[in-house]
């Protein structure tokens, strides 16, 4: 096998490299496309992503002339099921992937540490606005996706965009959301370094929401990579039908 031509090698089982063997297969080139299951993140990793991943591949096919194949098509329309996820933090089971707001009310309710310390009460304020105004909240997040997406996936894009750029386009409330997640994030942080126990627990929240979000076993290790879980965790959820996809 390995003394065979072929015209392309595609690295990794996944949404985009079988997508592009589909449409190169289609235009009579032979692909091979190289797994090595040794490196593979469980299911529950592999197989789903929220909406900022989800553009962001749309705007990879429309960049690469793949939109208007059937391949393309059909992945989009079957093999990305909208869903709902969990994680766990304590005795507390977590269920995220709804619209925005009930995903807000979800984790202010089983998840409070991510925005609230012990001295603060207003942004305890903060949620009852936003529950007040919860079909503006949610459109506008599901209109900041595409935005965000546009920011990293343009194939004419020359650099990534700053920090202070993504800020800028995202939504008041949003805005006011993270810097209270950042706030407590550095504040688990500084609590851990001392040997904090209970810091330690909520850590592990934001270890395995960034596994689930960005596929990276570690905690976000910049403000900009905050600020992508945050709205991941915030935004709906899509499951990923590999098994389809590969057949």
């Amino acid at each position: 096998m390995l003394n065979r031509h072929y015209d392309w090698v595609l690295l990794g089982h996944n949404l985009a490299s079988l997508t592009l063997g589909q449409h190169l297969l289609r235009q009579k080139k032979n692909v091979l496309i190289l797994d090595d299951r040794r490196f593979m993140y469980p299911g529950a990793f592999e197989n789903y992503l929220s909406l900022i991943p989800k553009e962001a591949y749309k705007l990879w096919l429309d960049g690469y002339g793949l939109v208007q194949s059937q391949a393309s098509a059909s992945t989009l329309d079957s093999f990305l099921i909208p869903t709902t996820y969990h994680v766990c933090f304590g005795t507390h089971l977590i269920q995220l992937g709804h619209r925005p707001c009930q995903n807000i009310r979800e984790l202010f309710r089983k998840a409070p540490f991510l925005f609230i310390n012990e001295q603060d009460q207003g942004s305890r304020a903060l949620l009852q606005e936003l529950i007040a105004m919860s079909e503006i909240f949610d459109q506008e997040m599901l209109e900041l996706a595409p935005i965000m997406a546009s920011m990293f996936t343009s194939i004419r894009a020359r650099k990534f965009p700053t920090f202070h750029q993504v800020i800028e386009e995202s939504p008041f409330y949003l805005k006011k959301l993270f810097l209270l997640f950042l706030g407590r994030f550095q504040e688990a942080i500084s609590k851990a370094s001392h040997g904090d126990a209970e810091a330690w627990e909520k850590l592990v929240f934001y270890f395995l929401a960034n596994a689930f979000h960005h596929k990276k076993l570690a905690l976000p290790e910049s403000e900009a990579e905050l600020f992508f879980l945050l709205a991941g965790l915030l935004m709906p959820a899509f499951y990923l039908d590999n098994r389809s996809l590969k057949q």
